[in-house]
Order: C-alpha cells, then sequence, then structure tokens
C-alpha cells in the first residue's frame, strides 16, 4: 500500500506507536538485565561470600586449636593447662556448627564432593584429637606429645587443606560469576544503546517520512489554490493524485472548484455573448424601424 493511501492521522499513529514499542522494548530490556543482575550479585554475596567466610572462619579457628595444643606443652600452671584444653573443645563445637551450617547451603555437585572430603579429614581427626586432650589431661605430657605429632597434628593438617580447598573452589566460583555478570553487564549495555539508537533512527525517519508527506502535497495545494485566486483558470489539479489522504482529498476539493469556476466563466460569458448579439438585434431593428 503507498504511503499516500493512509490517512495522516494513521500514518500518526503507527508511527509513534512503533517509537512508543521501542522504547518499552529498551525500558523491559535494562529492567530484566538489571534484576538478573542484581540477583547474581545478591547469590555472590549472601551465598558464595557466605561460604567463603564460613569456610575461612572454620580453617582460623582450627589453627587456634594448633595453637593451643601447643601452648599446652609450653604451661607450667596446671590451671592455664586445663583452660586450652577446654579452649581446644570449645573450638571444635565452634568449628561443627559452622561446618553443618555450611553444608546446608551446598547445591553443586563439585562443592558436595569437597564437603565430603571435609567431612571424612574431619571423621579421622576429631577422635585423634580427643585422644590426645584425654592424655593431655592425664599429665602423661610426653605421650601426649606423642599423640598429636604423630597421629593429631598430620591428621589436622589434612583437615585444615581439605576446608582450604574448598574455600578455594569458593573463590574460584566467584570469579566466575562475577566474570558472568561482567559479561552480562556488556551485552545489557550493547542491548540497551542498539535499541535506543533504533528509536532514535526510527523517530527521525519517521518524522522526515511523515513530514514530506504532509507538507509536499500542501505546498501543491497553496500553490494551486493561490494560481486560482490570482484569476488562472487553466490550472490543471490532476483527480486523485494527492492519494486518499486529507491532502489528496484537499486536492480532488481543489480540482472541483477549479473545474466549477471554468464551467461557471464560461456560462457567464456564454450569457455575455448572448445578451451581446440580442442587444445588436434590437439594434438592428430599431434602425431598420426608424429607417421606415
Amino acid at each position: 500500500m503507498s504511503i499516500r493511501q493512509t490517512s495522516i492521522r494513521t500514518r500518526l499513529g503507527l508511527g509513534f506507536g512503533l517509537v512508543l514499542v521501542l522504547l518499552i522494548a529498551v525500558a523491559a530490556t535494562s529492567v530484566t538485565r538489571l534484576a538478573q543482575s542484581n540477583r547474581k550479585v545478591e547469590a555472590l554475596a549472601n551465598v558464595s561470600m557466605a561460604k567463603l567466610v564460613a569456610s575461612s572462619q572454620a580453617v582460623e579457628t582450627i589453627l587456634r586449636t594448633a595453637r593451643s595444643t601447643g601452648d599446652i606443652f609450653l604451661l607450667d600452671d596446671e590451671q592455664q593447662i586445663k583452660k586450652e584444653i577446654s579452649s581446644v573443645r570449645l573450638n571444635q563445637a565452634q568449628v561443627k556448627q559452622m561446618l553443618d551450617a555450611l553444608e546446608k547451603t551446598i547445591a553443586a555437585d563439585q562443592e558436595r564432593g569437597l564437603f565430603q572430603t571435609i567431612a571424612e579429614a574431619r571423621s579421622n581427626y576429631i577422635p585423634k584429637e580427643d585422644e590426645f586432650l584425654k592424655i593431655a589431661s592425664s599429665g602423661d605430657y610426653a605421650s601426649a606429645k606423642d599423640q598429636l605429632l604423630q597421629r593429631a597434628r598430620p591428621a589436622q593438617v589434612k583437615y585444615v587443606e581439605a576446608i582450604r580447598a574448598f574455600a578455594l573452589d569458593q573463590v574460584a566460583r566467584s570469579a566466575q560469576d562475577a566474570q558472568r555478570t561482567a559479561e552480562d553487564y556488556q551485552l545489557t549495555r550493547t542491548l540497551i544503546v542498539v535499541l535506543a539508537a533504533a528509536a532514535i533512527v526510527f523517530g527521525v525517519l519517521f518524522c522526515w517520512w511523515v513530514t514530506s508527506s504532509i507538507t509536499g502535497p500542501i505546498r501543491n495545494a497553496v500553490s494551486l489554490a493561490r494560481r486560482v485566486a490570482d484569476g488562472d483558470l487553466t490550472v490543471h489539479v490532476q483527480a486523485g493524485a494527492g492519494g486518499r489522504d486529507e491532502t489528496g482529498q484537499l486536492l480532488q476539493a481543489l480540482a472541483d472548484m477549479t473545474q466549477n469556476l471554468r464551467n461557471l466563466v464560461g456560462e457567464v460569458a456564454g450569457g455575455a455573448h448572448t445578451v451581446s448579439d440580442t442587444s445588436a438585434q434590437i439594434a438592428q431593428g430599431n434602425l431598420d424601424l426608424s429607417q421606415r
């Protein structure tokens, strides 16, 4: 369908409607992508970082336990030794609470496998540490030292390594999530820029299209109307050349008006010619009568 076969109102409505659709697409894309980024950032802050903090705190607590077990052999005061033993037991309970809470947040299979390694290392370490504490509480520090160095400490090292492996996995996952978030940001920015540019380009083209389709025929109609107003009835307006829109209807009305004026002027000229002939005949009759 030709552009001139639609009304100006339809063209304006269609153009502005498409521009609004593009703007809605820009807004919807922005909101959707921002919501996705927000969810990823929340997961990074509330899940991944929480797991990393929990595993790091567990390692720190175990290292405090290692320091306390070493202090048992350096202290001479029995009260202080008992205090360090109580501190080790308290650290055991704290680490267990941390790991139990951490286990509830695990979802991925790889995380579950790493946590299983932690659980196995803990099952191997805790009995050896309990045996060490039992011997140390009895005052047999020589046997306690052997238990610590030969059995408990190697198991403790593996325990810490298992938790650190889990923490390093969380660091890697956090880095991957951050990278994906950055990529999503780049994609979102590109989509918004492209859609906004499309809306601007389309808006400019639409303005030019509608303006030229309206002002051109109107200028033509004004020029023809001015010639008719100046008395030039020879102007020829092609009926239907303006299309079916409002400007086309205006040109059609102008063509009809010009044709009617020509007909009217023709009738007036014909009437004047008839009056002139009649007057000549009357004058000739008067002349003939006067001669008789």
